[in-house]
């Protein structure tokens, strides 16, 4: 409700601002709700309006085929031979870098520009070998076409692999810390009390220090029987990964239920399934279908075959890839001079050790343990009612499926709040454009969707926009929404960074990023209508893409 008054008080001043009038009412149609939209006296009707009007959004097309470095019509056989392509230019340009340094560093000592450093011909390889990546690796997460996923996924395989490779060239590390050091001696010869850091601004000393602190992270400081180890292990933590995810994307699992298996259920739910040719109704696991049904599901049997389906999604084949990963992650830590994964990974991160993690944990339970078993205590009576009128035994436990459920009920019974109900006060157009003006407003930008018939996009249904500074009219980059579940898509809601917004090719190139999610589908008679949490993690995922885009770098004149 909250997240709807900001959409409706946003676009109202959005209204104000454009009619010169204080009370416009324009958009007063956002804060009813769907039920209102559809009613004949309702004189906004949506078909007749452009949608993102609302956001002062225009369909002005970017009139060149590709906007960008990105590339999403490549068939099969170029995604599988654009990963031996890119891995020859990477190479080539590594070797370039430490070729590079043989020369600078026998040069008088002159303070370097850093587009003439080794740290900006690296920044100009991972800007490079990531877009090519990205046109190589997506695919295996959007694609519709399988034959096109698996060759995604077959190059992402030996781009991932040639990853681990290129992190650990030794003598990669060598010339950067050598060039450094040649960096030092610069310095000294200006001030004697002076270092390195004091030639560049504090973003590039920012990233010469982390590509450094990669190197060591990387083991490259060890002796080379562990750099060898060490390469083997990632290399099969790569493979692993891949394989696991992919499992994910590709399962089909579903279930075939009768009406009275689904009481409970709302009728737009059941509007939503596709029918078996048994004629019961067809449950998957993606999102739209498994959220509702652990919400509003009277049936205690049901939501147990769903939610233990999903928990153990693709777990005969998983399983063992996850119990490697753990013991892989493990001895990666140790080589590395740590005791375990998580000590490796916090190393960097603002707690630093897991100590200060589970003291942080901990304090957090004993502030919470009251409430929760009070929590506790109301859920048991709601389930103890339940199966008191049902005529089943009450077990007196509270198992994982009754959660959601339960907490639910909660929320009706005690505040009178009707998830269903809210829904209609979400429809995903209206709250997509509410959304989209937010952000506008708030970083000053204008969005211009991209006419789809100049779009250059990986499925009909996903949108592209181009993003532009509202006082200056610079361009800052693309974002594109693929928001609805298809087979063999990425199972959860993503923020996908496609092409870094970075200084290369002599110039800062603009940044392009990905928001995916698994939101209900429009029907012929009903639109995609959310839940107050989906209302959430749109928002949550949409301020990845804006993070994306907005941060910046430029280099100093």
């Amino acid at each position: 409700l909250v997240c709807n008054r900001i959409v409706t008080r946003v676009c109202q001043r959005v209204c104000r601002k454009e009619s010169g009038t204080k009370n416009s009412g324009s958009f007063r149609h956002l804060a009813r709700p769907y039920r209102d939209l559809r009613s004949p006296n309702f004189s906004l009707v949506l078909s007749r309006r452009p949608l993102f009007a609302f956001c002062r959004m225009s369909t002005t097309a970017v009139k060149t085929q590709y906007p960008n470095n990105l590339r999403f019509d490549l068939t099969p056989e170029e995604i599988r031979n654009s990963a031996d392509t890119t891995i020859a230019a990477s190479k080539a340009r590594l070797d370039a870098v430490v070729a590079s340094v043989g020369v600078l560093v026998t040069q008088k000592l002159q303070r370097p520009q850093f587009a003439e450093t080794p740290m900006q011909a690296l920044s100009d390889e991972d800007f490079e070998f990531g877009v090519a990546s990205s046109n190589a690796y997506f695919p295996s997460q959007v694609s519709a076409d399988k034959s096109i996923r698996d060759a995604s996924t077959e190059a992402n395989q030996k781009l991932e692999a040639y990853s681990v490779e290129k992190e650990l060239r030794h003598d990669v590390y060598l010339a950067v810390k050598r060039y450094v050091e040649h960096l030092d001696s610069i310095a000294k010869s200006e001030n004697a009390s002076a270092s390195w850091e004091s030639l560049f601004s504090t973003e590039e000393v920012f990233f010469t220090k982390k590509i450094l602190q990669g190197f060591e992270r990387n083991g490259l400081h060890l002796p080379s029987e562990k750099q060898s180890r060490l390469k083997l292990l990632r290399q099969e933590m790569s493979e692993i990964s891949i394989k696991f995810q992919q499992n994910l994307n590709e399962d089909q699992t579903s279930f075939e239920f009768t009406r009275e298996e689904l009481d409970g259920m709302p009728e737009s739910y059941f509007d939503s399934l596709k029918i078996s040719a048994a004629g019961k109704f067809i449950v998957s696991l993606k999102y739209p279908d498994l959220f509702p049904l652990m919400k509003k599901c009277k049936v205690d049997a049901t939501r147990r075959i769903v939610y233990t389906a999903k928990e153990s999604q693709c777990m005969a084949q998983n399983v063992p890839l996850f119990e490697r990963l753990i013991r892989l992650r493990q001895e990666e830590a140790e080589l590395l001079g740590f005791k375990n994964h998580a000590e490796y990974i916090l190393d960097i991160r603002m707690a630093k050790n897991a100590q200060t993690v589970f003291d942080f944990l901990n304090r957090l339970v004993e502030r919470l343990e009251p409430a929760f078993q009070d929590d506790i205590k109301a859920l048991l009576s709601l389930k103890r009612k339940d199966a008191e009128a049902s005529g089943i035994p009450f077990d007196g436990r509270l198992q994982s499926w009754d959660w959601r459920y339960y907490q639910n009920l909660v929320l009706e019974n005690d505040y009178s709040i009707n998830a269903e109900e809210i829904r209609e006060y979400f429809p995903m157009d209206h709250v997509l454009a509410g959304m989209l003006g937010i952000f506008q407003e708030i970083l000053s930008l204008r969005f211009e969707e991209v006419a789809p018939s100049l779009a250059h996009v990986w499925h009909p249904e996903v949108r592209q926009f181009s993003v532009f500074d509202l006082k200056s009219g610079a361009f800052v980059g693309h974002f594109y929404l693929d928001l609805h579940p298809r087979e063999g898509k990425y199972g959860h809601a993503a923020e996908f960074g496609l092409q870094k917004g970075c200084v290369a090719r002599g110039s800062r190139q603009a940044p392009a990023a990905a928001m995916v999610a698994n939101f209900s589908k429009a029907t012929p008679d009903r639109p995609s209508l959310l839940d107050h949490d989906e209302v959430v993690t749109l928002f949550h995922e949409f301020g990845h893409v804006m993070h994306e885009l907005m941060s910046t770098y430029a280099p100093p004149t």
